[in-house]
């Protein structure tokens, strides 16, 4: 089976997280077996340099084609277009190269406008992967361009995928179709057994929060509640273990968090780690003893099994994607926007977090999640479609 997986940029040196979780999806149905090769369609901003035109080069056993044109925002339908004329020469390329796909897959509703140009020149089937947090709200709330095309193009699909149950009912209700509910994956640096502590280590309880500082993600809302959890404790349990909060991430939030973490007097207690590698977060989740982020809205929440495959119980909300897989047994689900809520599971967590099982939440997540779990469902729908195609032929 040979896929070819359309993106909007892919993950390099200097911008290590773009296009991941597309990436990650194109390596673990390469370890399958399958031909996978991967098209980065890159129109963002001229500010994030790199080289014009196309390039090719191998990636992590993948296929790696780039077209790129820097453009970022334009009117919409300037993009459309120059991705769509983009798209096609890419895909000349390509099967110059390798072939005709069996399968082309793109990823989030504006890759997938323009993957459709080349319906007209192919006769694989296509799916496509719905994340983006731009179609999770109410209908009211969408923007106009989503209003006028999202229909269209979902429909012209042979098959969507969403990432998550919550995603898939406002695609049912806003569109009328009915996606298929296929979780994000783990990245392997996250499946291992969680680590041991050391002496050291277990003087203090480490809370940890990832996710860019931004609203959405509440970092302030995190601050404020882990002092109002535990400052009349001094941070402090028995006087000899130390309660902390350590905040992995960067954004436009950044200079207020420190502010605010100055002006409450928690420098000794919550610590801004700034942005670090997916290797040195798993390092600190796996000895840390509660993850928290209390998002606003989450399509999936991917950082949440992430912490869970390294054995962490976790805080989160009920915001659309944690609810299809937190529950009792591994952590807790509160209210967005709820600072009373998220301080009580502070402190519930600090009485609480070893009484869970962590082998058992790190094993549970990584049965669901992994790679290998994740990429048979997605393959499972192209045989499918492909199944379907054949028999279609047999009929004729």
């Amino acid at each position: 089976m040979y896929i070819l997986l359309i993106a909007g940029s892919y993950p390099s040196d200097k911008y290590p997280l773009n296009g991941i979780f597309e990436f990650d999806q194109a390596k673990a149905l390469a370890e399958t077996g399958c031909k996978v090769v991967f098209a980065a369609i890159d129109l963002r901003s001229v500010r994030r340099w790199r080289k014009w035109g196309i390039e090719h080069f191998c990636k992590e056993g993948v296929e790696v084609y780039t077209i790129n044109i820097p453009l970022g925002k334009i009117p919409h339908i300037v993009l459309s277009h120059t991705g769509k004329a983009a798209v096609k020469i890419l895909y000349h390329t390509i099967k110059k190269d390798h072939g005709e796909p069996d399968i082309i897959h793109s990823h989030f509703l504006e890759i997938a406008e323009i993957a459709l140009a080349l319906k007209p020149i192919t006769k694989a089937k296509f799916a496509m992967t719905e994340h983006s947090s731009t179609v999770n709200v109410t209908y009211k709330e969408l923007n106009n361009w989503i209003i006028k095309c999202a229909r269209d193009i979902y429909s012209a699909y042979d098959v969507v995928i969403t990432v998550s149950q919550t995603l898939s009912n406002r695609l049912k209700s806003h569109f009328n179709i009915n996606p298929i509910v296929i979780p994000n994956m783990l990245d392997p640096l996250f499946i291992s057994s969680p680590a041991e502590k050391t002496i050291e280590e277990k003087s203090i309880f480490r809370f940890v929060f990832v996710g860019n500082l931004i609203r959405g993600k509440c970092p302030l809302l995190c601050i404020s509640a882990f002092n109002r959890a535990f400052a009349e404790n001094s941070f402090c349990v028995n006087n000899h273990i130390l309660i902390i909060l350590e905040i992995i991430g960067d954004g436009p939030l950044y200079f207020e968090c420190k502010d605010m973490i100055k002006k409450l007097g928690l420098e000794k207690h919550i610590r801004l780690l700034g942005r670090l590698s997916r290797k040195e977060i798993a390092k600190i989740l796996k000895k840390s003893n509660c993850f928290v982020l209390p998002s606003k809205a989450e399509t999936f929440g991917v950082v949440y099994i992430e912490a869970m495959a390294c054995g962490l119980p976790v805080i989160a909300t009920k915001c659309g994607g944690p609810e299809l897989f937190v529950n009792e047994t591994n952590g807790v689900l509160i209210p967005v926007d709820d600072q009373d809520a998220l301080a009580n599971s502070f402190r519930f967590m600090l009485n609480n977090a070893g009484k869970y099982d962590r082998e058992n939440i790190a094993n549970e997540t990584k049965s669901k999640f992994s790679p290998d779990a994740v990429a048979e469902q997605i393959i499972a729908i192209y045989r499918g479609l492909i199944n379907a195609n054949s028999s279609k032929k047999n009929l004729i």
